[in-house]
């Protein structure tokens, strides 16, 4: 349908006529016609786009049609008149040039604007100009703009509290929350605020970890925010350094190492309780747990640490402490420890050659008093006697007749048994074996 021309056409016609009587007409309330309706398509206008009150049962006497913005009929609110035999189209003070009235009644709007939204008034008049009032809505709304979804902290612990906050440059909208590609179901430990721009979480549970959306929407149009990844961390409990060795010399290499339970750590250095500032001699392994120094100096000397740490909490480990020695050093230690190790074997070797020399003086002593009990041994007054040596214990008495008889009767040839060395060599020559029986003096 094409749209009716707006130029006024040149002298004074009876619809000029009519224009003034309409005009006159503007502040009489005439009876509504209750057939004619006014829609408007779509119901809901994007901004930018046209939109279109259509009316509906426009009645077969009608002779001209007029448009007013606003719920009254004012002259200065007159957007459109159209006179139906002339086809002709005058402008009112509420013309924009972007609006379009057709034969039907109905008014196009090309490129609508939020200014655009309100309440509109279709004014008929028949040919007995006599009118009717159909009112009309028309509702523009901006396409929304993506929404930006902030958090007060992506990676909390446990019974933390997080605030996550839906930001639109667009009003008149709704937001919807979304976890993890699903809408998401509220908890009791979960709050929206009023207009559901905010989301609490208090206090913060393991399950609450997860991809965080908002979407805005109005009746045109709908827009979802970037996602927000929510994690929710354990604290890092102390890690343990441990080193190859802690006391190192010169132009050696040491490891250092920093173990941890945690998964998904930092790890940091420390030396002297700063920050450890690597030297072309210091090597780091990709995860940052082992410290290489090769070849050490004396300036490697010192107290080491390290720190393991997530975006929640952070620990630091007990401090290991690195000796450094030169070889000078080194060279005289171990000549004082040869030293001592081998006066430590000379004094061994003294003491046993003294616990020797004892053990054997003990022995001999105990031999030479053997040896005196077993030689004889010279009476005064009395002649050669054999040495003999007592028994422990005395004899029992039923031994008492052969020992008796034994002495009245010596066997003479056990005196030959004895050591020859020893000094009963001198009562016995070599060669002779016989007893000399001692000499008795029955003198008192």
């Amino acid at each position: 349908m094409e749209p009716p021309s707006a130029s006024p056409r040149a002298g004074r016609g009876p619809w000029q006529e009519l224009l003034l009587a309409v005009s006159l007409l503007i502040s009489w309330n005439p009876p509504t016609t209750a057939q004619v309706t006014v829609e408007s398509m779509p119901p809901n206008a994007a901004e930018g786009k046209d939109a279109l009150l259509r009316v509906l049962n426009m009645p077969g006497d009608t002779a001209g049609l007029a448009w007013f913005k606003g719920e009254t009929v004012l002259p200065t609110h007159k957007i459109l008149l159209y006179v139906i035999d002339t086809k002709v189209t005058t402008p009112g003070p509420a013309y924009s040039g972007r609006e379009t009235i057709y034969p039907n009644g109905s008014l196009l709007f090309q490129n609508i604007t939020l200014n655009n939204t309100g309440s509109y008034i279709l004014q008929i008049i028949n040919r007995k100009f006599e009118t009717a009032l159909v009112p009309g809505q028309l509702r523009v709304f901006q396409p929304v703009s993506q929404p930006l979804l902030t958090a007060s902290s992506t990676t909390v612990t446990e019974d933390d509290s997080v605030v996550l906050t839906c930001s639109s440059s667009n009003t008149r909208i709704s937001i919807q929350w979304f976890l993890n590609d699903h809408i998401l179901m509220l908890t009791d430990r979960m709050k929206l605020s009023q207009d559901n721009s905010t989301l609490t979480i208090d206090p913060v549970r393991k399950e609450d970890a997860g991809k965080y959306e908002c979407e805005v929407s109005n009746p045109v149009s709908f827009r979802k925010s970037d996602a927000v990844r929510l994690d929710v961390e354990e604290p890092v409990s102390q890690p343990l350094l441990t080193g190859s060795s802690t006391t190192v010399t010169e132009d050696d290499s040491v490891f250092l190492t920093c173990s941890s339970s945690n998964t998904g750590v930092s790890i940091q250095w420390f030396f002297n309780d700063h920050i450890l500032m690597l030297t072309d001699r210091m090597k780091l392994s990709q995860d940052n747990s082992t410290l290489t120094i090769d070849p050490v100096r004396k300036e490697d000397a010192g107290k080491y640490k390290c720190e393991v740490s997530n975006p929640v909490s952070f620990r630091k480990s007990d401090a290991v402490r690195l000796d450094v020695e030169d070889e000078r050093s080194t060279v005289g230690h171990s000549v004082r420890s040869i030293i001592g190790i081998a006066l430590g074997v000379l004094l061994g070797l003294a003491l046993v050659a003294a616990l020797g020399c004892l053990l054997l003086r003990t022995r001999s002593r105990r031999v030479s008093d053997l040896k005196e009990l077993r030689s004889p041994a010279s009476t005064p007054g009395h002649g050669a006697a054999s040495r003999c040596t007592y028994p422990d214990s005395l004899p029992s008495p039923t031994a008492a007749i052969p020992i008796y008889q034994e002495l009245q009767h010596p066997d003479t040839s056990i005196y030959c048994r004895i050591n020859h060395k020893a000094e009963v060599a001198s009562y016995f020559p070599p060669g002779n074996c016989s007893f000399q029986e001692p000499s008795y003096d029955p003198r008192p």
